[in-house]
């Protein structure tokens, strides 16, 4: 697994579909995927990542 500051930043702004993925895209996704197992794993599950943001979901 691949430390979650070493890996670059997803390109593509929205993540819809994967036909338009590169082969490079999708070993991100799965390399960030192995990352939340890991994390969910923990018995602090709390990550840095986001503090100091705001996020918010929207389901329609």
């Amino acid at each position: 697994m691949t430390d979650a500051s070493s890996l670059p930043l997803f390109p593509h702004r929205h993540l819809l579909g994967i036909r338009d993925l590169s082969p490079a895209d999708i070993e991100l996704l799965l390399d960030r995927a192995d990352q939340a197992v890991a994390i969910s794993r923990q018995s602090e599950k709390k990550t840095s990542t986001l503090r100091g943001r705001t996020q918010i979901n929207l389901f329609y």
